[in-house]
């Protein structure tokens, strides 16, 4: 419901947009329309990792960052051909109507329909599930025992502000978003510092996307054997690293042009890592929420982008403050847990005790992660489906 609601939302508000001719009129519906933007974004992305089993996660996050890339080259190509900005306002509006044809292929979650005790539908998602993996001796009998048992311990109707409750999930929301605000501000810097052709600006703003491909392969490898909060250590360092080396190049504007897009590339990948690592902290009633509000935390401070990248201050005053915030992002960065190989938390609970027997000073990867793995709790010892040969769908 919420998928469909802000398809409409984003092509309600952007229709009107191509008749009206007052300014702030106009912005007030880019404003409104804004509101559908990202969600008819994340919703799916969100769909799918609570189907999925730990292991195929950073793939996920890896093709969801390449579509958005894809879209990112294709828009450059539509407004080249496009001769004027209400028919690529129009054409906007044709890939959310597409949306809305195909919803009925995208099934609900089943982790987010347990917590709302909706376990018949629950069990008819989990046996298409079984049915087209092969996994004929799922049952629909021990479906339902399993997950009516789980249903019971689930708390309904709790908003974001639930997570205030638990000492270690607040500390962990604030350190998120406090890195949001962060990395986004940085970006936004860089990437409108960035100006690859200043004669035409579509080939620029394509050249500019095109090259997100390299840093979302490398990010997929390195979340998925380095891990997420180690991926983003690792990329914060380096682009700390980088701000500082250009500061000194202001007046080579090749090798500025060359650290500025290694910087692009390790904000790439710290924003992929940071989308997994969001979405594992979160449990299941509050997971969309809570990656929503990351990104509100993040994409807000853009604004204050360019008074920082033109502030008249100094040629090198923004790289410090830049260096600031990449300081701060790697310091809460490393108060965080490191995800990998661990199951989505479905409740509260089970976030809060998220990272319990994984020290903050270990080094946790794909070769040591053996040594860290957590016993699983209670509710996930009630079921667990086998979706394919070598991977496993933890229900909980």
């Amino acid at each position: 419901m919420i998928l469909r609601i802000s398809l409409v939302i984003y092509i309600v508000f952007t229709v009107p947009q191509v008749w009206i001719s007052n300014a702030s009129l106009h912005m007030l519906l880019r404003f409104l329309a804004g509101f559908g933007n990202h969600t008819y974004n994340l919703v799916p992305y969100v769909i799918v990792l609570e189907v999925i089993a730990s292991g195929r996660r950073s793939l996920t996050t890896a093709l969801f960052y390449g579509a958005w890339t894809t879209g990112m080259c294709f828009t450059a190509l539509v407004a080249f051909l496009v001769p004027h900005w209400q028919y690529l306002a129009l054409l906007s509006c044709l890939p959310p109507l597409i949306a809305l044809l195909l919803l009925r292929l995208i099934p609900e979650s089943p982790r987010w329909l347990i917590s709302k005790g909706r376990v018949e539908e629950c069990i008819d998602i989990l046996l298409q599930i079984a049915m087209t993996n092969g996994r004929e001796e799922v049952s629909k009998e021990g479906l339902r025992e399993s997950l009516e048992a789980m249903s019971l311990k689930q708390e309904e109707e709790l908003g974001i502000h639930h997570v205030l409750r638990y000492p270690r999930l607040r500390l962990r929301t604030i350190l998120v978003l406090l890195m949001a605000f962060c990395i986004y501000t940085t970006y936004g810097v860089v990437l409108m510092g960035i100006n690859v052709m200043p004669s035409n600006y579509f080939v620029s703003h394509f050249l500019s996307s095109v090259f997100q491909f390299p840093s979302n392969l490398t990010g997929w490898v390195s979340i998925q054997y380095l891990g997420r909060r180690n991926t983003c250590i690792i990329t914060l360092t380096l682009a700390t690293l980088f701000c500082i080396t250009a500061s000194f190049c202001l007046h080579d504007e090749w090798a500025l042009v060359l650290v500025t897009g290694v910087l692009k590339l390790c904000f790439s990948m710290t924003l992929q890592s940071m989308f997994i690592l969001v979405s594992e902290i979160f449990p299941t009633p509050v997971r969309s929420s809570g990656l929503g509000l990351y990104l509100v935390f993040g994409l807000w401070p853009m604004a204050i982008s360019p008074y920082i990248l033109h502030s008249g201050t100094g040629t090198n005053f923004h790289y410090l403050v830049l260096t600031g915030l990449l300081l701060t992002a790697l310091v809460s960065c490393i108060l965080l847990p490191e995800t990998l190989g661990l199951s989505l938390p479905q409740s509260f609970e089970e976030a809060e005790e998220l990272g319990t027997g994984r020290p903050l000073i270990a080094c946790i990867n794909h070769w040591n992660l053996h040594r860290y793995t957590v016993t699983p709790s209670d509710d996930t010892e009630l079921y667990t489906m086998q979706i394919s040969d070598t991977e496993t769908m933890n229900i909980s």
